[in-house]
């Protein structure tokens, strides 16, 4: 019973975090072509969704512009796919911190139904994996303390 309750426990202060993180990094502020605003919304609102692609973002957003992928890329720089591959490191980050927390279990919180991929997102963008990043932040936090 105290495994169960500590494990519901866990999962609320990650949904809460997921939350928090996704407010935070949403863009504010900034004008935007209507149809690149629309997916940068479905974006952030389903950003750990395992879904989530170009495909479904057009079919949430009712958008039949098959230039939506190069709009996207000149408004804000990066492809769709990866602004959101961007934006779930930075969250894959955020939970990796939490130690309580397996590598596989990031990985399902972040958005990825199959761990090779995260695992080749998170090599691409931190130049290690995400057990020896772990390593890092935990070995940086003991060595300042």
């Amino acid at each position: 019973m105290r495994e169960t309750c500590s494990l519901v426990r866990l999962q609320q202060e990650v949904q809460d975090d997921l939350d928090r993180f996704r407010l935070e990094r949403k863009p504010r502020g900034v004008e935007l072509p209507p149809k690149v605003s629309a997916v940068l919304q479905c974006i952030h609102e389903d950003l750990f969704d395992p879904g989530l692609n170009v495909k479904t973002l057009k079919q949430r957003c009712g958008i039949q512009d098959n230039n939506i992928s190069c709009l996207f890329k000149f408004a804000l720089g990066a492809t769709i796919k990866d602004y959101i591959d961007s934006l779930r490191m930075e969250a894959a980050d955020l939970l990796l911190q939490n130690r309580k927390l397996g590598v596989l279990d990031v990985a399902i919180w972040v958005g990825y139904e199959h761990p090779a991929t995260f695992y080749r997102v998170f090599q691409k963008r931190f130049n290690c994996t995400p057990s020896v990043y772990r390593r890092r932040i935990v070995d940086s936090v003991l060595s300042s303390a």
